[in-house]
């Protein structure tokens, strides 16, 4: 069996594992003193956690992460996170991690076709990481101090960590922000698995955004901006050309002018930028422009 065929199968196998314990899901609460405690990414390394996650859109993720062993475990997360599509979309339609047509993933439609949609990125909790629908879905404080860490972590138990009880599952839901400019937006059909920050986007002025993104005070759509500025080279003036094409052929700009702004002073104020230590990629279109 082929290597892409084992991840198919791992995947699926994952998948259903999901599926039929949607009921053993858990309420998310601090973890106690005595738990095992571990790394979220070495836990999944150990085989001591599943770990399933979707996009809803390019401003919105959730995580499913289940505790595969007896005892309750103290998962420590990544300050920041990404998430990666687990396989690219089969051509027609479909997923090509099950070798399957439309409506193949457990719980979903078809797959989004067209190619892998855009990997995603995000702050794992703080004031503006989780979130409940339209609302904040975190009991341990929002903005300063809450168990992910932010404000240092002062609301009690072990600073950052968060309890899975044996052989259930907590969901999660996190802000997120697209960092891969011209692939397909994510959706809801298209399963992803979460990967380290630095291996979609290895600048250091990346993650002090998703750093900036954690306090909760800055929009997803200022966010957004300055992530696709600083992952993909894109300039501010590409940036201002993106529109939206409605059924009726009018178009307007995706982002207002003062969402630029405040994304181009975000991106001024990050430590790395500032500093001159990690200037934005540039992309094809400033460096023809520069030489003209």
């Amino acid at each position: 069996m082929s290597h892409p065929q084992c991840m198919a199968v791992r995947a699926l196998i994952v998948a259903c594992a999901f599926c039929s314990s949607a009921t053993a899901e858990t309420k998310l609460t601090k973890a106690k003193p005595g738990y095992d405690q571990v790394e979220l990414f070495a836990a999944e390394a150990a085989e001591q956690i599943e770990i399933l996650a979707r996009a809803k859109d390019k401003s919105e993720i959730t995580v499913r992460i289940r505790n595969r062993t007896d005892k309750p475990l103290a998962i420590k997360p990544p300050k920041a996170f990404a998430a990666a599509p687990i396989l690219a979309q089969a051509p027609g339609g479909g997923n090509a991690i099950f070798g399957v047509g439309p409506g193949g993933f457990p719980g979903g439609g078809g797959g989004g076709g067209g190619g892998a949609a855009q990997g995603v990125g995000g702050p794992f909790g703080g004031g503006g990481g989780m979130m409940n629908g339209g609302g904040l879905n975190n009991p341990f404080g929002g903005g300063g101090g809450n168990m992910f860490g932010a404000g240092g972590g002062r609301r009690g138990g072990p600073g950052g960590f968060f309890n899975i009880p044996p052989e259930k599952t907590v969901k999660i839901k996190l802000k997120s922000v697209c960092l891969e400019f011209g692939k397909p937006e994510p959706n809801a059909k298209i399963p992803y698995r979460l990967i380290k920050l630095e291996k979609l986007s290895s600048q250091p002025a990346v993650a002090e955004l998703m750093d900036a993104f954690r306090t909760g005070r800055i929009s997803q759509r200022v966010v957004q901006l300055a992530a696709w500025h600083l992952a993909n080279g894109k300039t501010w003036r590409e940036l201002s050309q993106l529109e939206y094409r409605e059924a009726t052929g009018r178009r307007r700009p995706q982002y207002s002018q003062r969402e630029l702004q405040f994304a181009k002073q975000l991106v001024e104020q990050l430590p790395s930028i500032k500093n001159g230590k990690n200037a934005p990629a540039q992309s094809p279109g400033e460096l023809t422009l520069q030489q003209q």
